[in-house]
């Protein structure tokens, strides 16, 4: 029999020092398939889509809260028209992610850059997919 003292060294019964003996549960769950590190970022950005929407959308549009997030994803578009910035958003958004799992074994160059780009400013920035020439600004920054 092994036990611990108390520098949490272990040792048998006759005090002579151990490894740490590896115990393996009789619960343990049987090895799942392979799943490279490729498809697991993949399966967690579907698993965390809205989540992750709401967040990058938040970046660009001040003030949207995760419910009405999850409203616009869901097709239900504010009473308020005021709020047309916060649907194409999160809207375009939604739809770049779309085309990033659509498309995810493609190569990244310029013409991927691009039509992600066009994605994300669709209806809101002028010339979206086009090389910018003019200054830039993000929401909230100086």
């Amino acid at each position: 029999m092994m036990q611990s003292d108390a520098k949490g060294n272990w040792h048998d019964s006759k005090g002579r020092f151990m490894d740490k003996p590896k115990r393996i549960p009789n619960d343990v769950a049987p090895p799942m398939p392979y799943q490279s590190a490729r498809d697991r970022c993949i399966e967690y950005a579907k698993r965390q889509n809205i989540d992750l929407i709401w967040k990058a959308a938040s970046i660009e549009v001040r003030g949207l809260t995760f419910p009405e997030t999850e409203e616009i994803y869901a097709g239900v578009n504010p009473e308020n028209d005021q709020e047309v910035r916060k649907v194409l958003t999160v809207n375009n958004i939604k739809r770049a992610w779309e085309f990033l799992l659509e498309h995810s074994d493609d190569w990244l160059d310029w013409h991927y850059l691009s039509e992600y780009n066009r994605i994300c400013g669709q209806y809101l920035e002028k010339e979206p997919g086009a090389m910018r020439n003019r200054p830039v600004s993000i929401t909230g920054t100086d």
